[in-house]
């Protein structure tokens, strides 16, 4: 076994933190302040220039909206839940901290890094579906969405969008690798993936998988040497789909969008709206702590208190809340620019992960829960520094 730097205990101490998740929040954020202390350790001893003035501005651009939530106390109506909001992101602000000025110095390459989360992502859904038959013995409801959160210890909808990243990087293997053995075990895991995705019913990650089998479907009939791969993956789809069909749980959760009382989204959209008139100016908006008690206020006044505690469920339209017009175009922006850097420096793994983030931002607010904050702090500020190494190269040549 190849001797590992200080700099592979970081990411190992993240992983574990991912892995944490699943049954312990506790030990999740203790695991996450090993990685921190450790990455501080190696950044503040390290001989070489690790704050570089490119750098700076990027990990400024990432923490954008920490900065704008401490921007955001000047005109919030409540102090205390304002400071709450913060404190949850203090440690996205830790986590980019860590890996971004950590030194490129470390025997776990990003594909290894990728492989592990998405191995633990299966273990996860491992566990969720052993809590589930322990649940169902207990109850005798388990294959009913309206149940699944009472086995899984990570939001429904959080744990499918692991699920989605870590299909993409097992078929992205899968194309790469020419073991028999590594294929087995990836369609094996990718299999359980589509299938508990289905299963736990979280729409918006089953129009992602299938567009993703469905897309590399296409790419691997074009290539001859990977014929076996288009099989392989004809199978992910096929298999998927059958249970789409005769799934009437997931067919439910479809028809429920018809319906504007039994789906959530149409109501909070409409008083997010509402609110973002009346409210929100270029510079400011409610504050990071403030907007839940207007949503659920209005959510009350059109009859539909059912909904109340439910945030606006769309990451963009929150930032206008809490921040105001121009600070939530600023975040939209860096958004924007890492997704032509992802496509400039042909980083797809970059490109995939913030297509994931920025249409998952349509239907959630990711940065409201330790679950987003945390995928996607480590795995924005993963690809941002490879980008770094990817430029550094190309200036060389």
């Amino acid at each position: 076994m190849k001797k590992l730097y200080i700099n592979d205990y970081v990411y190992i101490a993240f992983l574990v933190s991912f892995l944490c998740l699943g049954f312990s929040m506790a030990l999740s954020y203790i695991t996450s302040a090993i990685a921190f202390l450790t990455a501080f350790v190696s950044i503040f001893t390290c001989k070489k220039q690790v704050f570089t003035k490119k750098k700076l501005l990027y990990f400024i651009a990432i923490i954008s909206p920490f900065l704008f939530s401490v921007y955001s106390l000047l005109f919030s109506e409540s102090f205390t839940k304002n400071l709450y909001s913060i404190e949850k992101l203090s440690f996205f602000v830790l986590t980019v901290f860590s890996i971004l000025f950590l030194e490129n110095r470390n025997k776990l390459n990003l594909k290894t890094i990728l492989l592990i989360f998405a191995y633990i992502t299966v273990i996860l859904y491992l566990l969720s579906i052993i809590n589930g038959i322990i649940y169902y013995f207990n109850t005798g409801s388990f294959f009913d969405h309206k149940y699944s959160n009472s086995f899984l210890e990570i939001q429904h909808n959080y744990l499918s969008i692991y699920g989605v990243f870590s299909a993409y990087i097992l078929l992205v293997d899968m194309v790469k690798s020419k073991k028999r053995l590594r294929y087995v075990i990836n369609s094996c895991c990718i299999f359980l993936i589509i299938g508990f995705i289905i299963l736990i019913s979280s729409r918006f990650s089953i129009i992602l998988i299938f567009i993703l089998t469905a897309s590399y479907l296409i790419f691997s009939l074009f290539d001859k040497k990977n014929r076996r791969n288009s099989l392989i993956v004809l199978l992910l789809g096929s298999f998927a789909s059958v249970f789409l069909v005769f799934s009437t749980n997931t067919l439910q959760r479809f028809e429920k969008l018809k319906v504007e009382d039994r789906s959530p989204r149409y109501s909070i959209w409409r008083c997010t709206l509402e609110i973002i008139d009346k409210e929100a100016t270029l510079l400011t908006g409610l504050g990071a702590g403030n907007a839940q008690e207007k949503i659920d206020n209005c959510l009350i006044t059109n009859s539909r208190k059912y909904w109340v505690g439910l945030h606006s469920h769309n990451q963009f339209l929150g930032y206008v809340l809490d921040f105001g017009y121009l600070p939530a175009a600023v975040i939209i922006f860096v958004l924007l620019r890492f997704l032509y850097m992802s496509i400039s420096c042909k980083n797809y793994n970059f490109l995939f992960f913030l297509i994931i983030i920025l249409s998952f931002g349509l239907v959630e607010n990711y940065m409201r829960r330790r679950y987003g904050i945390f995928f996607y702090g480590f795995f924005i500020s993963l690809f941002t520094k490879e980008t770094f190494t990817q430029y550094s190269l190309k200036n060389e040549h």
